[in-house]
């Protein structure tokens, strides 16, 4: 039975307000699907509704066997049949052969994580049954975090504190997700004291041990960053300038980068700071 609930605006699932859940929408819209790519779970349809002047349609690539519209005027929709199987289906306008979009098919759908900082929470999002229980683990099997319910609409939050980087999945008990690469940036912890007037001590500690990184020391310019000086952590995962308030200048906003990072671990800068004279 299809649930009729309003589903809530969701861009990076593709998946645009005021539809009903198990159906996703696509916005025909100055000669473009949007969005491009929608994703679906089995079970569910898309619909097209045209919001151009211009007459649009929709048709898989396949010759029309999965699905096609015909001509749709202004604010006229289409709805596809129910997809079934997992898999890619492109899609074209025929009025405008230029006009390209994608419906993707998953049993359960787990999005790239954004970059996490070490210690602090990884968010996943994704799609699957109305409530599915979720679990993430790693691409070995293994559970982290606590599992969720997808809620009616079909989507998904978890928030997992202290991953590692590597590859994770999402498994409903009956189906697994690909796999998706969570990157994670190492803590940066400053600290920094003033030795005399115009020079200062600032050091940086790197979480986990990032012993033989680089870090590299950056001033704040009218447009953009420069390299001051550059260092490497050393075996406590530290590294320490000396800076000197250039003459004339009251002030100096600085920053610190960790680059060339170890075990795995992603690239990190520092917020920025000001070192007064």
């Amino acid at each position: 039975m299809r649930r009729a609930l309003v589903l809530v605006a969701l861009v990076a699932l593709g998946a645009p307000a005021a539809s009903l859940a198990g159906e996703r929408q696509v916005s025909i819209h100055s000669n473009l699907f949007q969005p491009r790519t929608v994703r679906v779970i089995v079970g569910d349809t898309v619909r097209w509704t045209n919001h151009d002047f211009v007459g649009h349609d929709v048709e898989s690539d396949d010759g029309g066997a999965t699905f096609g519209s015909g001509v749709l005027g202004q604010n006229a929709s289409y709805p596809s049949p129910v997809l079934g199987t997992p898999g890619t289906i492109p899609y074209h306008c025929q009025v405008h052969p230029f006009m390209h979009g994608t419906v993707a098919v998953h049993d359960i759908w787990l999005g790239t994580p954004a970059t996490a900082t070490f210690g602090a929470n990884a968010k996943f999002t994704g799609l699957a049954q109305a409530g599915a229980n979720v679990q993430i683990e790693t691409a070995g099997g293994t559970p982290v975090g606590n599992p969720v319910v997808a809620n009616g609409l079909g989507l998904y939050t978890v928030l997992i504190p202290g991953l590692a980087p590597g590859f994770y999945r999402a498994d409903d008990g009956t189906h697994e997700s690909t796999n998706v690469k969570l990157s994670v940036k190492p803590k940066l912890t400053i600290a920094k004291g003033k030795i005399r007037r115009g020079v200062w001590r600032v050091s940086v500690k790197a979480a986990p041990s990032q012993t033989g990184a680089t870090a590299i020391l950056d001033k704040k310019k009218a447009v953009g960053w420069a390299k001051l000086a550059s260092k490497t952590f050393g075996a406590a995962s530290k590294a320490a300038f000396i800076v000197r308030i250039p003459a004339g200048k009251s002030q100096l906003r600085v920053r610190i980068r960790l680059t060339h990072p170890k075990n795995g671990y992603s690239p990190a800068t520092s917020a920025s700071f000001v070192l007064k004279r």
